[in-house]
């Protein structure tokens, strides 16, 4: 919010004004926002990588409710067999997670976005 003011500090005063240039210049591209990734457009549609960062939010969802709903919380694990056990855990119940909320998503009556599935679908469409 400081980048929004303009501030004069003396010895016996201290002033501050909006920065209305600044302020207009953000809210010219307020809710707009911008996603950069290395795959080329023909790999990969722009629509396609903004639903794919928008269903990371469901994967955060699922990694939030392992460690809090089922009670467990990130532990330091030093050797390489545990911390892949760890790994293989979260993965499991992400997966374990995304399959029943694809196939009682009727019964909630909610719209689950299958992003993986249409992806691969166009990325065939676009191979033939």
């Amino acid at each position: 919010m400081a980048k929004h003011f303009i501030l004069t500090i003396e010895d016996d005063s201290f002033v501050f004004r909006r920065d209305e240039e600044k302020i207009a210049a953000e809210a010219a591209v307020d809710g707009i926002y911008v996603r950069r990734t290395s795959v080329t457009d023909d790999v990969i549609a722009r629509d396609e990588v903004v639903s794919s960062y928008k269903a990371l939010s469901g994967v955060e969802r699922v990694f939030r409710a392992f460690n809090c709903d089922l009670d467990i919380r990130p532990i330091c694990h030093r050797l390489e067999k545990r911390v892949r056990t760890h790994v293989f855990l979260r993965m499991l119940s992400y997966y374990v997670s995304f399959h029943m909320e694809h196939m009682l998503a009727s019964m909630l009556f909610k719209v689950f976005m299958t992003w993986t599935v249409t992806m691969q679908h166009r990325r065939l469409a676009r191979a033939r």
